[in-house]
């Protein structure tokens, strides 16, 4: 076969081993035509007998992107394959250069993760991942991680191909993450448009004076950066420290099991339609530690029942949205201690009480979380953005139950009740007398 691929390209292109193979490309760096396109139909040619899954985030993008860029491809390498002149084929028929063929299925969508049940695949390919719901993208990662690779010829194990955007609060990263949590061998490169020696100077000129700068690191360069553009909370920084006790960022290590036997830890939940989050705090020498969560729990009694058993009932304060007056009285009759404010500060209040609280002028902290013990509260926050002026409170976050304002309203009004914006014309914190 006659490959075309660029020097930058080579790596990721040709390591057919690795078990997780990720490449963070920016615009112009042509991804979607190496990784996608050619890598599926280059493998395909040389295993015969194996099934690929070639997916993206819907059907109508894989026949309107990816199998383009297969005929353009195929012009060069010139492979016999079935179903590649139809305009939407379920899957193509590779002929093998020594016999046999390989079939990649391409109505297998992200966005529909059930549809690879049945399919034991010796390449998977996930196209533009940050395209996909998070929920999606996750369940057929997952699907294919458990049980959809099998080994294939003449290779030593499955392998899953992987591009998206170069955004460090992506879904990208956050398969990243898994990779290198759950130990999987896995590696991931940055392309830049800049290497792209099929681009002309004029093009690469327009695009750079075209993207703002501070997404060029990435569109550009494809170098993963945070996209701090209209986000609520731009400062948070969740890098672990490396001695995991300094405060150069928001990370924390620290989980509910290190609370000291008499320690109180503050408990704050927001109501919202299909599901209620819980955010629990450590407080210590005046800093909140987000250590713990519950999200989508529907009834409240089952909520304080669970807060219970994780919680002695009597090392914990409750707090709450002011305006859930509908949960009040469980907390009065159950005996909980409570501190809960007479009325809700204005929103632009809560967000400046908390982006001081994560970063102020002087460079100090005194908010950190935990993502492991506290993921989906974690994510709302990194995630939220402003919305027609407002922070955004329409996303549905399915691992809350609720929208995104959900998880991020209840770590923000522990915050204001903590630590409250005390700029001149701020609502003075007043608390509820039962």
């Amino acid at each position: 076969m006659k490959l075309s691929t660029m020097p930058y390209q080579d790596e990721a292109f040709y390591d057919w081993d690795t078990k997780v193979v990720m490449v963070a490309g920016g615009k112009g760096s042509g991804k979607t035509g190496t990784m996608s396109a050619l890598k599926s139909l280059a493998t395909a040619a040389v295993e015969p007998g194996t099934t690929q899954i070639l997916a993206s985030p819907t059907i109508g993008m894989t026949y309107s992107n990816v199998l383009p860029l297969m005929r353009e491809m195929n012009e060069t390498l010139k492979l016999k394959v079935e179903g590649l002149d139809l305009g939407a084929p379920n899957y193509l028929d590779v002929s093998c250069l020594q016999g046999g063929t390989c079939r990649i299925w391409l109505n297998r969508p992200i966005e529909r993760p059930h549809r690879t049940v049945g399919i034991n695949a010796s390449r998977i390919f996930m196209e533009e991942v940050d395209e996909a719901p998070w929920d999606k993208c996750e369940q057929f990662f997952n699907e294919a991680v458990a049980g959809r690779l099998r080994r294939p010829f003449p290779g030593n194990r499955g392998q899953i191909n992987i591009t998206g955007a170069p955004v460090m609060n992506g879904n990208l990263s956050r398969l990243w993450e898994i990779c290198v949590e759950r130990g999987l061998q896995c590696a991931k490169w940055h392309w830049s448009m800049l290497d792209n020696y099929t681009l002309t100077d004029d093009y690469k000129a327009d695009a750079v004076a075209l993207i703002p700068s501070s997404h060029a690191a990435g569109w550009i360069r494809g170098q993963f950066y945070k996209n701090t553009d209209d986000l609520v909370y731009p400062d948070l920084d969740l890098t672990p420290n490396e001695d995991g006790k300094s405060r150069t960022s928001n990370w924390t290590g620290l989980t509910l099991r290190d609370r000291a036997p008499d320690e109180t830890v503050l408990a704050c939940f927001d109501l919202n339609l299909g599901g209620m989050s819980c955010a629990f705090f450590l407080e210590r020498q005046g800093c909140m530690y987000l250590v713990g969560e519950i999200v989508k729990e529907k009834d409240v009694l089952t909520l304080l029942t669970k807060i219970s058993q994780i919680i002695p009932k009597d090392k914990v304060i409750l707090t709450c949205d002011p305006a859930s007056t509908q949960v009040q009285p469980f907390i009065r009759q159950g005996g909980w201690r409570n501190q809960i404010m007479t009325s809700a500060p204005p929103v632009e209040w809560r967000v400046a009480s908390m982006n001081l609280a994560i970063r102020a002028a002087d460079g100090t902290r005194h908010l950190f979380m935990n993502p492991k013990a506290a993921p989906v509260s974690t994510r709302c926050l990194a995630m939220q953005t402003y919305l027609a002026g407002a922070p955004d409170k329409k996303t549905w976050v399915e691992e809350a139950g609720t929208d995104i304002s959900g998880p991020a309203d209840a770590v923000g009004y522990a915050v204001y009740l903590r630590r409250p914006f005390k700029a001149r014309g701020a609502p003075e914190v007043k608390l509820r007398g039962f």
